[in-house]
């Protein structure tokens, strides 16, 4: 347990980070992790360049309407970051390298470490991404879930594992733990490390209504609403997800539910019971 406590608590403070994050035209990662943005666009009277964990970053013109700017040295991350062109926010069209979200669009750019970081990719043994659809009766919509395996699982194995419900935040969708977060990237080298046990990942659609996201964040002040899609997502997951899972996967007695540290379900690292379907 306190492996797993371990895993997970590494996978929250992490921040998030994704393979995807490609140089582009417009972006440069320099020695120093400092970073420097280039945005065209000659008829702007003012660019801002606003980069996740800082303040709004103005940007300064050039001759031929380039506007430019340099970051201060930054810590290995992925960052999320968009141009603001005269009051109007717009993502980077010279960088396709985009963070999945049901609310707003960023681009991204990767600081590697100076040593290999706990969510790239290692040379060491890889477990299995899966991605299932269903239509949820409880909701009813069609919605997703994915499912990290461990290195060498095999389902017709008489061995058992532990299940981690992994719960993303708000505006993100089912793929932010992966597209994103890379948990099956850091799941493989804590496996490797001995940091963590061989577990199952889960990781679904986290909202119980469709106005709580149409909404925006205003959605989240509605207390009804709230507790619509809180009675929603609750019922479909007892319900719905961890039957399937536990059809479809070997796995342990026993259950446990976390979420990102900007999961509006407050829920970390909590077992999960069949009488919360009541």
């Amino acid at each position: 347990m306190k492996t797993l406590r371990l895993s997970l608590a590494i996978m929250l403070c992490l921040g998030v980070v994704s393979p995807l994050a490609a140089l582009s035209a417009s972006v440069k990662v320099n020695p120093d992790h400092s970073v420097f943005f280039r945005y065209e666009n000659p008829n702007a009277s003012k660019v801002l360049l606003y980069l996740e964990g800082y303040s709004e970053i103005p940007m300064t013109k050039g001759e031929k309407g380039e506007w430019t700017v340099d970051t201060p040295p930054l810590e290995p991350n992925l960052y999320g970051y968009r141009f603001v062109v005269d009051g109007v926010s717009m993502i980077d069209p010279m960088n396709a390298a985009t963070k999945p979200n049901l609310l707003f669009v960023e681009n991204i750019v990767l600081i590697s470490g100076d040593s290999p970081m706990p969510w790239e990719v290692s040379n060491v043994p890889h477990g299995v991404l899966h991605r299932h659809h269903f239509h949820s009766d409880v909701i009813g919509d069609e919605r997703d879930y994915y499912v990290y395996t461990p290195p060498n699982y095999d389902p017709r194995a008489r061995r058992r594992y532990p299940v981690l419900y992994l719960l993303h935040g708000y505006s993100d969708d089912a793929s932010a733990w992966s597209a994103v977060g890379q948990a099956h990237n850091i799941l493989d080298n804590l496996i490797a490390q001995g940091k963590a046990k061989p577990m199952i990942v889960v990781m679904p659609l986290g909202y119980g209504t469709r106005a709580v996201i149409e909404r925006g964040w205003a959605g989240l002040d509605d207390s009804e609403e709230w507790l619509r899609h809180m009675t929603a997502f609750r019922r479909s997951l007892l319900a719905e997800v961890i039957p399937q899972v536990e059809r479809d996967y070997r796995r342990a007695l026993g259950s446990r539910v976390a979420g990102h540290r900007r999961s509006f379900h407050g829920r970390r690292g909590k077992p999960v019971h069949r009488a919360e379907l009541s």
